[in-house]
């Protein structure tokens, strides 16, 4: 990348890589760059309007949404200058542009942001000001620029990853604030895309067995 740095947001969309914001333990980055696998070539394109990393990013529709994180607060702050937001952006890649988008109902890192469908989920994260491990569940709807509460998770977690196949969510990993956890749990979001295996129940969490938890394999 042209900007070395972690906890940054990385999306797909057009056949380009997005790579968003982050920290490189000295400072926070607005940055964004695209990357074009045909030409193997980086451009800078439009900063965010303000410097976030531990955020998630999902891709939907034609727009990229940076969701939460920790920002600089441009007022007096405890936290030397940073603070946890619920705040939310959209890009626009043909403007080349952000926007506001309505915040989520509590501000938190360290979550994850999956799009599915024509929605975005933002699972977990946490609260450290406030202590809080989130089980939390919102799907963003941006036709109606408005959050909705779901159904939260079985396992209260932190940096947890997220992935969607078919109308499926899938939330893997992460910390429940004492440990490191393999939870690997599933959510029906009863949308209408190809989905293998059982039949859907809208709405649900399910928890996926562990390797250490399954049977061992008969040996005969």
């Amino acid at each position: 990348m042209p900007q070395p740095r972690g906890f940054l947001g990385a999306a797909t969309l057009g056949g380009k890589l997005y790579a968003i914001g982050g920290w490189d333990w000295r400072e926070l980055f607005p940055s964004v760059h695209e990357y074009d696998p045909a030409t193997d070539t980086w451009r800078s394109r439009a900063d965010m309007p303000d410097p976030r990393f531990a955020f998630g990013t999902a891709a939907v529709d034609g727009r990229i949404y940076v969701i939460g994180g920790q920002s600089v607060d441009p007022g007096p702050c405890p936290c030397a200058g940073w603070e946890i937001v619920g705040s939310v952006l959209e890009y626009d890649p043909v403007r080349n542009r952000w926007d506001a988008r309505a915040p989520m109902a509590d501000p938190r890192l360290r979550l994850a942001a999956v799009g599915v469908g024509p929605d975005v989920y933002a699972i977990g994260g946490s609260s450290p000001d406030l202590g809080v491990i989130h089980d939390r569940v919102e799907m963003y709807d941006y036709r109606r620029d408005r959050w909705v509460q779901k159904r939260p998770m079985p396992t209260a977690r932190s940096s947890v990853a997220a992935a969607a196949i078919g109308g499926r969510v899938y939330a893997v990993g992460g910390r429940d604030g004492a440990q490191t956890v393999d939870a690997l749990e599933v959510y029906d979001t009863g949308l209408t895309l190809p989905v293998d295996g059982a039949s859907k129940a809208p709405g649900v969490w399910a928890r996926i067995k562990a390797a250490h938890d399954r049977a061992p394999a008969d040996s005969r």
